[in-house]
């Protein structure tokens, strides 16, 4: 049901398995990316490893990077980078960025053994 409801495009862009996606002004990815270096030229290793020089670096990279890869308690917005990796695997909170059109929202999702919360908050950027 999920391989049909995903359809053939969808999953053909999974299999591609692409390390990293632009769409407009974004630029979506695992770790970040190297500064200095354009978009179309960033390493494998950088875009799954980088942290420091990526994390620290107040350069514009060409498009506002989401990335996750360094844990942080709640997603971190900033002009040239968004963290979305809230650790979902050890602190129970996945964050999820929706974005279409001009709209962007986050969705944030927490479970523990007694309950589950869902908020979804509307951003404005």
């Amino acid at each position: 049901m999920l391989l049909a409801a995903l359809g053939d495009e969808t999953l053909q862009w999974l299999d591609s398995r692409p390390l990293s996606y632009r769409s407009g002004s974004y630029y979506f990815c695992h770790a970040g990316v190297r500064p200095g270096v354009e978009l179309n030229k960033q390493v494998a290793s950088d875009l799954l490893w980088i942290r420091n020089k990526f994390l620290y670096s107040d350069e514009d990279h060409g498009a506002v990077v989401v990335h996750g890869h360094t844990e942080v308690d709640s997603p971190e917005f900033l002009y040239n980078r968004i963290n979305i990796d809230t650790a979902a695997h050890k602190s129970g909170r996945l964050s999820v960025i929706g974005m279409q059109g001009t709209d962007l929202w986050l969705l944030s999702v927490s479970a523990d053994t007694r309950n589950t919360k869902t908020t979804v908050q509307k951003l404005i950027v």
